[in-house]
This record gives structure tokens, sequence and C-alpha cells, in this order.
């Protein structure tokens, strides 16, 4: 009808890949945070990084220290994604269907 490809991109496919993307964004995440064998590889002297430090002292045997540290790396992933679920709200295409 006339429209360049930049303007079908943003009026026709974005909103329709858009919900996609940003789930698909949640779920790397979510991988993304607990990978441990990934993660092995970030540490260095200077950080101390959650993931780690739950395998290093669940060797150790204090389970209480694990649990802990694992609970607040579950609650930082449930609030992260709860985020992203309130952006996704905000702008996805869901809100849009809905109201009509």
């Amino acid at each position: 009808m006339g429209a360049d490809s930049f303007k079908v991109f943003m009026t026709v496919t974005l909103p329709l890949i858009k919900d996609s993307f940003l789930s698909g964004l949640v779920t790397a995440f979510v991988r993304s945070i607990t990978a441990i064998s990934a993660i092995i590889l970030l540490v260095t002297p200077q950080f101390l990084l959650i993931t780690v430090q739950i395998n290093e002292f669940a060797e150790k045997g204090a389970y209480s220290i694990a649990c802990a540290f694992a609970t607040i790396l579950i609650l930082i992933t449930y609030g992260s994604v709860l985020l992203m679920n309130l952006f996704i709200k905000y702008f996805g295409t869901s809100k849009k269907i809905k109201e009509v």
C-alpha cells in the first residue's frame, strides 16, 4: 500500500512478535540467573556470586546458609520476573486485546 519496510515492521511485525519476544526474554533471564555451569566460569576473587556460594556452603555442610542464599536467589528471580510481567502487561499487545 506504499509503506516502506520500516513502517511495515513497526506497525505490523513488531506488535505481532512483541509478547513472544518479551516472554522469551523472561525465560532466558530465569535460565541464566540459575545456571551454575556458566556462572562458575565468571567467579573471581573480587566478586562472590550467589550461585557459587550456595554450591560451596552445600559442599561444606552448611545447609542453613545455603538455603538462606537459595531463598534470596528465588526472591530476586521472582521479583525480576514480576517486574518483567508488569512491563509486558504495560507494553504488550495482550492489554490492547483485552480492552477491546
